[in-house]
């Protein structure tokens, strides 16, 4: 903040902070310059109510005023952790299995699950973060791999976990 004095005489300038119910002398997030007043760092225990004096041999004045402090909005940094529930699974064709993705560390983001191997003849769809399996009678037994991607609002990089998925053999001999 920066102020300005017209005085012909020196003058003497007293910054006060208001605490427990009196001004203090305010302390080193702030350097006291001639005409200006440098907050170092806002932080919310700077905030408050402050009065500065200004003197000369003909008297003083005394001004209030109220420094608040925004936080700042940041970006999502807590970490991201991603569960995939069960861990395994095992369905014969006929059945139908829900696995459920479960996202915990992150508010806005979006949930994709990827089929890695490049049969996609298994019905299976996706309904908000869960994967709903149902093969058929006709689909070929083998494991296939389903990824689970978290890609989180105001993140560069993806988040994945995996799940097994081992279909038995549903071909009729």
């Amino acid at each position: 903040m920066q102020y300005t004095i017209n005085s012909k005489e020196p003058v003497e300038v007293i910054w006060n902070k208001y605490i427990d119910q009196s001004y203090q002398p305010i302390s080193s997030p702030f350097t006291v310059e001639s005409n200006r007043i440098i907050l170092k760092r806002a932080a919310p225990k700077v905030a408050g109510a402050y009065q500065v004096i200004v003197r000369n041999s003909h008297g003083e004045n005394r001004q209030n005023l109220r420094i608040n402090i925004k936080p700042r909005r940041r970006q999502q940094r807590k970490s991201v952790k991603i569960t995939i529930e069960p861990n395994e699974v095992t369905i014969e064709p006929g059945e139908k299995t829900v696995v459920k993705c479960h996202v915990k560390g992150a508010r806005k983001y979006r949930l994709t699950w990827k089929n890695d191997a490049n049969d996609t003849s298994l019905s299976h769809y996706q309904q908000g973060n869960d994967l709903i399996i149902a093969p058929i009678d006709d689909t070929p037994g083998g494991t296939m791999n389903f990824k689970c991607q978290v890609d989180v609002s105001g993140q560069s990089k993806s988040h994945h976990a995996s799940v097994p998925i081992t279909i038995r053999d549903g071909k009729k001999k």
